[in-house]
């Protein structure tokens, strides 16, 4: 093989291919030796100086990049401290000082609680954050705030009457396990029962409820209220149902089966029975059916046979004549009154007749 001649950097300058032999250099090289020398110089020096001088490079950038990044990540810690020492600084002053509006909103939140200087720091921030446009969104200016952007304030309590001593129907005072909120006053008359607030100065009504507590709905109590910016009326109402019983006589006594009827007695052919009241205009309402098939039974003939506490019936034999001695033949089912809802006097309904019966009030104001 013929050897073959460098110069420089550059392996094996070459004469001009011989048109003698094909393929085959002047110098007596071949192509194929060409190549393979051309492979050898790639791998053998090229390739170890390209992949060192590029070592060298990268480890240079990375010393540098290392460099820049520890001065970027101090950078960042002294700016992350000034910020906080700022924030600090902005917000103890927001919350210590009297009149700012952050100051503002957690006195109107908090009340008379009092607010040690810093003890929210970090917490309410700015106007601007996030935290305090939730505090703004949900409670401004010592109201509640709804989505709609309006504000509302709300009056509740428990009224109990316990006589006129009282008062009639007044608020449970503040206890430890009641207290009334926005109630002004509470005024009870033959009709209703007033409840003032006037001083939250609302300007619309949102919605009022007043319910009777367990010990009143079991004795049939319903009520409802007009309502208005600044009081509502409560009137209370029952629904009164009729008195029904089987009356009889044994021989010595009247029976009032259940006892719906007391103070029963016989005069002159006539039975008196009274009851607890019903409606005053259903007292015409009278039902008598008679058992044994002896007599019969109808309303007295009195001027005033009836009343809402009490009735008078007749009692005649078939002949038509009143019997005037009672005996163990007069029986008879007796239905008095029919049910009604009637409107009530809200003085008579009190704790005595109704031990711990309470009203509860719960209502929405909407607000200027």
């Amino acid at each position: 093989m013929a050897t073959l001649a460098t110069t420089g950097n550059f392996p094996y300058i070459l004469p001009q291919v011989s048109s003698i032999t094909a393929l085959t250099y002047r110098a007596g090289a071949t192509e194929m030796e060409v190549l393979y020398a051309l492979r050898d110089y790639i791998v053998d020096t090229l390739h170890p100086e390209f992949v060192g001088n590029l070592d060298e490079i990268i480890a240079e950038f990375n010393a540098g990049m290392n460099g820049w990044q520890q001065k970027f990540d101090q950078f960042m810690i002294d700016v992350t401290a000034e910020i906080a020492a700022l924030g600090d600084t902005a917000v103890g002053d927001l919350i210590s000082t009297p009149g700012t509006d952050t100051r503002d909103a957690l006195d109107a939140l908090l009340g008379n609680v009092a607010i040690s200087d810093g003890a929210l720091e970090g917490v309410i921030g700015d106007g601007g954050s996030e935290t305090r446009k939730a505090l703004d969104a949900l409670y401004r200016n010592g109201h509640l705030s709804s989505r709609d952007t309006k504000q509302y304030a709300f009056i509740a309590g428990v009224l109990r009457n316990d006589g006129a001593g009282s008062g009639y129907w007044q608020p449970l005072t503040e206890s430890s396990t009641h207290r009334p909120i926005n109630i002004d006053s509470v005024v009870t008359d033959s009709g209703k029962i007033r409840v003032s607030y006037a001083s939250l100065g609302a300007n619309m009504t949102v919605s009022l409820l007043a319910v009777p507590d367990e010990t009143l709905g079991r004795a049939g109590f319903t009520m409802g209220a007009s309502v208005t910016p600044d009081h509502a009326d409560i009137k209370m109402s029952r629904v009164m149902p009729p008195v029904a019983d089987y009356v009889s006589f044994d021989g010595t006594n009247w029976v009032s089966d259940t006892g719906q009827f007391t103070n029963i007695w016989f005069s002159g052919g006539k039975i008196h029975l009274e009851h607890k009241a019903i409606a005053s205009d259903m007292t015409y309402a009278v039902s008598i059916t008679p058992r044994g098939g002896l007599y019969d039974y109808s309303v007295s003939p009195d001027s005033s046979p009836t009343g809402s506490t009490f009735v008078e019936i007749g009692v005649r034999d078939h002949a038509g004549a009143y019997v005037t001695t009672p005996n163990t033949n007069m029986k008879f089912y007796l239905t008095h009154g029919a049910g009604k809802v009637v409107g009530l006097d809200p003085t008579t309904i009190d704790s005595t007749t109704y031990p711990l019966g309470n009203i509860w009030i719960f209502g929405v104001m909407g607000m200027p």
